[in-house]
């Protein structure tokens, strides 16, 4: 992966103000669970697909036979199976053409991995009976208690995807797992029209399997997320004004006012200035030294409560590790 040029990282940060909050948002590069290495080509495969249907259907006596009825619910899957292969094939092929970090090839044997998985899903309706009591008048004008009933229908569908990731040898590289759930409910006056008006279980699954979709792609392409930092004030007036340089992006400004409050403050605002600096090179990508003004800040309060400071830029210099063995983005 390209290493960022330290001097010029601003360009490629996205900083908000967060009113007086003093929080600064900016975007950092994460590797993915799964490092193919310098691949250039990858291939993706359909998944197989199974899943255990338990819909609540019409009864035998609504229908011609138990015999019917089972045909019936098989064709249903079988048919579904395949849209369900084909949509996430789909959808796959998709997400991942666009990646910039590797080009995807189809029916080639000119690959450098591939990707292959499964899919189960698992739908299950329930159903509940409310009985509800209600006063009217008969003909007679003599008040009555009319007792109706509602049936509300519940369509829970949950999905497993298990990808793993082969070089062209066969050899695996990485494998790992997605899980999503979807639901529909419906409440009507009779079981059979709750029946009608649920939504079907396909269209659950594919919204499921859908919202795998991002996670699934992070399990081996590089991605971006927003990290969000808090800045201290201490209290003071001229730190707080400094923040808002910093929210609006400019940090030398904002440092110079943290370094000589640094030097020469009380001790509260010190150390809110200090850390302030911290944050400042962290953001820079000057990770070393943001860690040691973070032990630096622990020795001075006589405390470890910046310890989460210090892991969270240790786990972020483990990850530019990985990310200098993944392929640079040519698109």
């Amino acid at each position: 992966m390209k290493k960022k040029l330290k001097e010029s990282l601003s360009l490629l940060l996205i900083l908000i103000i967060a009113g007086c909050s003093g929080i600064v948002k900016y975007k950092i590069e994460h590797p993915p669970e799964i490092c193919i290495g310098d691949v250039q080509n990858i291939k993706i495969n359909k998944f197989s697909v199974s899943g255990n249907l338990n819909l609540n259907q019409k009864n035998n006596s609504e229908i011609v036979g138990e015999i019917v009825n089972f045909a019936k619910s098989t064709v249903t899957q079988q048919v579904g199976d395949k849209e369900i292969k084909n949509y996430y094939y789909s959808n796959m092929i998709n997400k991942f053409a666009n990646n910039g970090f590797y080009n995807i090839v189809e029916n080639s044997e000119n690959y450098g991995a591939e990707i292959n998985g499964s899919i189960y899903y698992t739908v299950q309706d329930n159903y509940q009976v409310t009985k509800n009591k209600k006063k009217e008048n008969d003909k007679n004008g003599k008040e009555i208690i009319v007792i109706s009933k509602t049936y509300t229908l519940v369509r829970q569908t949950g999905v497993t995807i298990n990808i793993r990731v082969a070089d062209r040898n066969g050899n695996v590289i990485g494998a790992s797992q997605v899980e999503s759930n979807s639901s529909n409910q419906v409440t009507e006056s009779t079981l059979n029209a709750a029946r009608d008006n649920i939504e079907c279980w396909e269209s659950l699954v594919h919204d499921a399997l859908y919202n795998t979709m991002t996670s699934l792609y992070r399990k081996v392409v590089p991605y971006y997320s927003y990290q969000h930092l808090k800045m201290k004030t201490g209290g003071s007036k001229k730190i707080k004004v400094a923040n808002k340089k910093a929210q609006k992006g400019k940090w030398k400004a904002a440092l110079k006012v943290w370094n000589s409050i640094e030097k020469s403050g009380n001790e509260k605002n010190r150390t809110a200035a200090l850390y302030n600096i911290g944050i400042y090179n962290e953001v820079y990508d000057h990770l070393d030294k943001a860690i040691e003004i973070f032990k630096k800040l622990n020795l001075i309060t006589n405390s470890s409560k910046y310890d989460k400071d210090i892991r969270r830029i240790v786990d972020r210099k483990e990850e530019e590790k990985k990310l200098e063995k993944e392929p640079k983005q040519h698109k």
